[in-house]
């Protein structure tokens, strides 16, 4: 038996709902093209850890819902180690 998606065409397949995906795929379909989204995890924002820090401003710059952030910060400490060798 067939799956639905099976049948259908897209121009665009983003791997991951993050909200960096999910703007492209926003600016994409708003360019008219068909984009499909395939997430692994039951729900946008899971698992919830993240490799990277989003500031609120990138929320609110591409209008994206805060739920897509998973955590705030309020500072950064970036260490690195100063070896030569």
């Amino acid at each position: 038996m067939l799956n639905k998606l099976d049948e259908e065409k897209f121009d665009v397949i983003i791997v991951g709902a993050g909200p960096a995906r999910g703007q492209c795929a926003r600016e994409l379909s708003a360019r008219g093209k068909k984009v499909l989204i395939i997430e692994k995890s039951p729900g946008i924002g899971r698992p919830d850890f993240s490799t990277a820090g989003t500031p609120r401003e990138t929320f609110e710059n591409f209008d994206l819902p805060l739920e897509l952030g998973r955590g705030s910060w309020s500072k950064i400490l970036i260490a690195a180690n100063n070896d030569s060798k």
